[in-house]
């Protein structure tokens, strides 16, 4: 899974922009993990966030 993470992460982020500090950088990785945890679909997760799946597991506990 941390394979597929960090393809994502150089193929989305990393070659798009480069960055030119420390924090630039910072703010970079912040938000990819942002964006791969929030926006983007996840086949292994019926092609679900991991936001939503998440809520989705919750709520079928509940009922």
């Amino acid at each position: 899974m941390i394979e597929s993470y960090h393809g994502h992460l150089k193929m989305d982020h990393l070659w798009v922009r480069e960055p030119a500090s420390f924090s630039e950088t910072r703010e970079l990785l912040t938000e990819a993990l942002r964006h791969y945890n929030e926006e983007r679909p996840h086949s292994s997760l019926d092609y679900l966030t991991p936001i939503e799946y998440e809520k989705k597991k919750q709520e079928e506990a509940k009922a």
